[in-house]
């Protein structure tokens, strides 16, 4: 029987295996706690029925995987997943008691690493090699080098959502505008009354522009000019 508890800030496993009674302290994280849990029940079961998983490390299996997603992605997509799951096998070597099979690597230890990456890197990183490890681990289970995806279960960072644009004010407009010389008044109110970018300001031209129908049309083209630094530099100093 394996279970979790707490003791003042930090969560803790404790379990019987083969008549010895282990306690492990897991962290602050319930969650991982959880994980932890379920892991152990698992391998609990698996030691009852008399099953042992026979694998390599994880590093091993890197050839293959590699040769398996050639086909399937761009060579440097390829390059990024070893990337990746090296990332992973480099993490191990600075964990206590680290993965030495495959099929030790646990969801709890993936969560971990989780959270050791998003300190260096951005959510956007870390959920795209989440993307990728359980790539990895899904072949491994199709080849049958494991039983069960450790990051299947594994939730990605949630995006944090944009703030609405803030719109000028009548007295902030006012301001702007009396702090323009007047050769940029005239660009600046095509920019409040069109809501045009800057590089789509840069790049206009006299055809982009249908007198008859009072439309103008946005082309996409390069680097704004210095008069556009000049508009950013007014603004910031607003």
């Amino acid at each position: 029987m394996a279970r979790i508890f707490k003791v003042k800030k930090s969560w803790y496993i404790d379990y019987n295996l083969d008549g010895k009674r282990i306690k492990k302290a897991i962290g602050k994280s319930k969650q991982i706690a959880q994980l932890a849990l379920s892991d152990i029940e698992v391998k609990i079961a698996k030691r009852r029925a008399g099953f042992f998983v026979s694998d390599k490390k994880l590093t091993d299996y890197i050839p293959q995987f590699l040769s398996y997603i050639k086909v399937h992605v761009k060579p440097s997509t390829a390059k990024r997943y070893v990337q990746i799951i090296s990332h992973l096998s480099q993490y191990f070597d600075t964990l206590e008691d680290p993965p030495t099979k495959l099929s030790q690597v646990t969801p709890p230890i993936i969560e971990e690493y989780k959270l050791h990456r998003l300190e260096f890197v951005k959510s956007q990183t870390v959920n795209y090699e989440l993307t990728c490890l359980h790539h990895f681990f899904r072949y491994a289970t199709e080849m049958k080098y494991i039983q069960e995806n450790p990051t299947q279960k594994i939730k990605k960072i949630r995006k944090p959502q944009r703030k609405a644009p803030r719109f000028l004010t009548k007295e902030e407009i006012v301001s702007l505008l009396t702090k323009c010389s007047p050769s940029l008044v005239s660009i600046v109110k095509m920019l409040l009354n069109t809501g045009m970018r800057w590089g789509e300001l840069r790049n206009l031209e006299w055809d982009d522009i249908n007198w008859n129908e009072k439309v103008i049309y946005i082309r996409k083209k390069e680097d704004e000019p210095k008069i556009i630094g000049r508009i950013k530099e007014i603004i910031r100093r607003r």
